[in-house]
């Protein structure tokens, strides 16, 4: 009688190929998304020393208009920033791959702004990508996000076939 040991053995050594020893052995996964959750949040609740703890010291922030560069210059921004507008974030992870020490995530946000005098509230919405690195001491932290205001291009680029950009 034939074993079915041989293709059990092959299936699983398929799979781990497939997915990754990741998928298996503890996936980072949790922890990238638990150090998202510690960076959004404390956005969202304008805490600095928080903030500041979620970065890494050679953090980079390039957004619309603008890019910092260390933990001491996004520091001083970041204060700014606190003490002027009360934003209502939400920042949701679209994709996740982690190549430790690295991981990279897609994101989008919706952000309501409000100038803590009070005024006119503005809201914005972008997309994207925030690049962890993993320390030391075993924690995960933002060391880049770059975003960009406004929808993805493909929703805002639609081409026509009156302008004889697509197909009528």
């Amino acid at each position: 009688m034939p074993t079915r040991f041989p293709h059990v053995a092959s299936t699983a050594l398929l799979a781990l190929c497939l997915v990754g020893p990741a998928a298996f052995a503890g996936s980072p996964v949790p922890q990238v998304a638990a150090a998202h959750r510690a960076y959004a949040d404390a956005i969202a609740a304008t805490d600095l020393p928080a903030f500041l703890a979620a970065v890494t010291d050679d953090v980079v922030l390039t957004g619309p208009g603008t890019t910092l560069t260390g933990k001491s210059e996004v520091a001083v921004w970041a204060a700014e920033v606190f003490a002027t507008i009360d934003a209502r974030w939400q920042k949701t992870p679209l994709e996740t791959v982690v190549a430790a020490p690295w991981a990279f995530e897609r994101y989008a946000y919706r952000v309501e702004m409000t100038p803590v005098t009070g005024g006119v509230s503005a809201t914005e919405t972008g997309h994207g990508v925030n690049i962890y690195r993993l320390g030391a001491d075993g924690g995960w932290r933002v060391a880049r996000d770059i975003w960009t205001a406004g929808p993805p291009a493909r929703a805002a680029f639609r081409p026509s076939c009156a302008e004889g950009l697509a197909p009528c």
